[in-house]
């Protein structure tokens, strides 16, 4: 006996659910990835040391696994189809409506998975650069030992990570130049007690100005 246009039911115990429940299965999947990603993007500490392209890459694939997330979610809820063919005919439609949303969801998920997969290679060949500061020292500091000639007042680059932590010390590197050797172009690592002096960072410096 045929279906109404529109308003196909489908039989029970149909081939279909077992469709349906790799799509469940598939959607928990999912859902558990994007909230893994959600955990370390938004609420975990970690994501301030991510590098911006490792950060873009991770929220690339959020954004996919959650569009995978949608289609699975409709290929494990999908029950009806259009037409007035036998059970048999009606059935098919079902099932190869389940596997298109499936199938879309499985391309989303690739991309999501990759786009997993790329945040660590990104964030370790393309880390955050080091910012440009500007430090003042107090009157109380007349020499540091790594760079004994150094002024009071002098320019360095340090980590974003550094910079941002809560270590006592901060890592500055500074040009050679500033230490007393203009003629060796390399760089001076110095420690410097984070409380001892006046910080102001400057983004839009590059180490190699």
């Amino acid at each position: 006996m045929g279906s109404e246009p529109g308003n196909a039911q489908e039989p029970a115990a149909s081939p279909a659910e077992r469709y349906r429940d790799r799509a469940r299965s598939a959607t928990t999947l999912v859902v558990t990835a994007a909230g893994a990603l959600i955990a370390g993007l938004v609420f975990s500490p970690i994501r301030d040391s991510l590098s911006p392209s490792a950060q873009v890459s991770g929220y690339i694939s959020l954004i996919f696994f959650v569009i995978s997330g949608c289609f699975y979610l409709q290929a494990s809820l999908y029950s009806k189809s259009h037409g007035t063919g036998s059970r048999e005919e009606f059935t098919k439609a079902v099932i190869d409506s389940i596997k298109c949303r499936t199938l879309c969801g499985s391309a989303a998920g690739a991309i999501a998975a990759t786009g997993a997969l790329f945040v660590i290679p990104l964030d370790t060949y393309f880390p955050e650069p080091d910012t440009r500061i500007s430090v003042l020292l107090p009157e109380s500091i007349t020499a540091i030992p790594e760079c004994p000639r150094i002024k009071r007042a002098f320019s360095g680059w340090v980590s974003p990570e550094n910079l941002r932590d809560d270590s006592s010390l901060l890592h500055i590197e500074v040009d050679s130049a500033e230490c007393g050797s203009p003629s060796d172009r390399g760089k001076v690592r110095i420690f410097l007690d984070r409380k001892s002096a006046t910080l102001t960072a400057q983004p839009e410096g590059s180490k190699n100005d």
